[in-house]
């Protein structure tokens, strides 16, 4: 491999990516089809934000290597951070979805047992399909369950259908803790964690995850910084008042006693003491209230692109939030340069 390749590869692990594409192309205009170099280019410039140029060396990448998944798999990581940032409702958008998904699709058809190109192929569709998303997360972790970012992606896509059922919630809930379990250091699984903890009412297990995502990653320090601040500006309205008075009125004027103490049972002041003051998945009031606001938007994501049988079909323009990826995270980054380089087309 030429040395230069690998000082970029060094430079980029480093954070100095506009070195690193330096170097690579200098390689590359010398040798336009250079496997190594193109993979590289391919996710610095995803990282820089150069989706065209990374789009350019993964075709390169294709007319060279027609069979090689991994350009295919970079192709559609190209679309999908263009569709990222492409408004909603637009043709553009809808073109540039249905490129990233039938990229995907296709380097699981080229390699189906690539976890990588499954992985990714579930993000693209868990902006339409959460349904299509699990089946194909199932099918990665048969091959590998170990790999944190499959259960990743697996917590995004059961959270989308939390209209369902709690039980969709928990299992997302699992999922993110298992995610972080496998990848302690994952900044991003963290803050997810942390945003459906609050979500279901534990502001002190939210509260450690958030603070461990921004130490984690500064670059998303500021919004963990404001879940923070909001949580324990909550904590201190919630705070218990000073209950000395109240102790004394009550030693002045006991209460009568419980009728179902004597019984031998535990006495309903007993029951009240052992029952948790805020059981937010348990809550069927809180779900009473709130199951007409769930419902209204569950119809407003299902009327933008549901069809007739509930399913959302691929080619509808995403109206979900998309979950967030980062290209350079995709562990294939390395193991595409240990496979062994395909034959050049022609």
């Amino acid at each position: 491999m030429d040395s230069r390749i690998e000082k970029a590869r060094v430079l980029a692990e480093l954070g100095r990516l506009e070195g690193a594409r330096e170097l690579l192309g200098e390689v590359l205009a010398g040798e336009p089809e250079n496997w190594a170099a193109l993979v590289h280019m391919s996710l610095v410039a995803l990282r820089l934000g150069e989706v065209e140029r990374s789009l350019r060396c993964s075709a390169v990448g294709l007319r060279a290597y027609p069979e090689a998944s991994c350009f295919w798999r970079y192709r559609a990581m190209g679309f999908w951070e263009m569709m990222r940032a492409t408004p909603d409702d637009s043709k553009i958008r809808r073109m540039q979805y249905d490129e990233a998904l039938r990229a995907a699709a296709r380097s699981v058809e080229l390699d189906p047992v690539d976890v990588d190109n499954l992985r990714f192929l579930a993000v693209v569709q868990s902006a339409t399909d959460s349904d299509a998303a699990l089946a194909t997360l199932d099918r990665a972790l048969e091959i590998d369950s170990d790999q944190a970012g499959l259960h990743a992606v697996r917590g995004v896509a059961l959270r989308q259908l939390w209209a369902r059922g709690p039980e969709f919630t928990e299992q997302a809930e699992a999922a993110y803790r298992e995610a972080l379990r496998l990848d302690p250091e994952n900044a991003a699984v963290a803050f997810e964690l942390a945003r459906l903890e609050y979500d279901l009412g534990g502001r002190e297990l939210a509260l450690d995850h958030f603070r461990m995502a921004a130490r984690l990653d500064p670059g998303i320090g500021d919004s963990a910084r404001q879940y923070i601040d909001k949580i324990e500006e909550e904590c201190a309205r919630l705070a218990p008042v000073d209950t000395a008075d109240t102790d004394e009125a009550v030693k002045s004027h006991p209460p009568e006693p419980d009728p179902a103490g004597p019984t031998g049972g535990p006495s309903t002041r007993e029951l009240a003491a052992a029952t948790p003051l805020h059981r937010p998945r348990r809550s069927r009031g809180a779900w009473l209230l709130l199951f007409p606001v769930l419902l209204l938007l569950r119809l407003m994501l299902s009327s933008c692109s549901a069809d007739s049988d509930g399913h959302h079909p691929a080619t509808v323009t995403p109206t979900r939030q998309v979950p967030p990826y980062n290209p350079w995270s995709d562990p294939g980054f390395l193991s595409d340069l240990r496979s062994q380089q395909p034959v050049p087309h022609g």
